[in-house]
């Protein structure tokens, strides 16, 4: 799916950056193209469509338009406006006031938490940190003892690492196939017993544009 996303896109911008000078018409015909390219690969539509609207604005301005070199212009128009959507910049991992800082891993099931967990535990212990992986997983649907049981659980493991001193627990959570009641309960009362100073989201990129929506539905209960 990426590789022709990528080829796609390569010939829209290729055909556009050997035009010698650039219309509106010439923009709105490659920016179609690319709409179309994005929708066939998955991409959420109002991430698509809010895409399409930075590039054919910053596109427009009449310094692209009148450059020596307009569609190589587009290009790069059209690149920082990728950047800017994934995210912009490096996010690194900000540390809490006490040790541990801890770090929630939630997330659907089969989309890799517990293989993102290890290699983050992998780079934190390269970069000469110390830490301790809990795993909150009880496997059941939720039930009063049940969340009882996960929350201390965490709560002994987080403890554990300051016992230890450590610099990071990281929290591996469960997951389910979809985003349900009980899955959420679960994850509301191991953040409620761990006080996460991190929830990193991990979802599988085939996913496509539910990515999106899971990803609402989780910032909505544990934002």
């Amino acid at each position: 799916m990426f590789e022709t996303l990528s080829e796609k896109l390569n010939g829209v911008f290729g055909r556009l950056g050997n035009k010698g000078r650039l219309t509106e018409r010439d923009v709105d015909a490659a920016l179609r193209e690319v709409r179309m390219a994005l929708l066939e690969a998955d991409v959420n539509f109002r991430v698509a469509r809010e895409f399409i609207a930075r590039i054919r604005e910053e596109s427009l301005k009449s310094d692209v338009l009148q450059s020596l070199s307009p569609g190589q212009q587009v290009v790069k128009v059209t690149n920082d406006a990728l950047v800017d959507i994934l995210g912009g910049k490096v996010h690194r991992l900000e540390a809490g006031p006490r040790r541990p800082s801890v770090i929630l891993m939630v997330g659907l099931n089969g989309a890799g938490k517990t293989t993102a967990s290890a290699k983050l535990a992998h780079y934190l212990k390269q970069d000469g940190q110390t830490l301790v992986m809990v795993a909150a997983d009880l496997q059941r649907p939720a039930a009063i003892q049940q969340l009882e049981t996960l929350a201390t659980r965490s709560m002994d493991g987080v403890k554990r690492a300051s016992e230890l001193n450590a610099a990071w627990a990281i929290v591996d959570t469960a997951g389910r196939f979809q985003v349900d009641d009980d899955l959420m309960s679960e994850l509301e009362a191991v953040k409620d017993a761990v006080s996460p100073d991190e929830t990193l989201l991990v979802v599988d990129a085939m996913t496509a544009q539910e990515a999106v929506e899971a990803a609402n539905q989780f910032h909505d209960a544990l934002a």
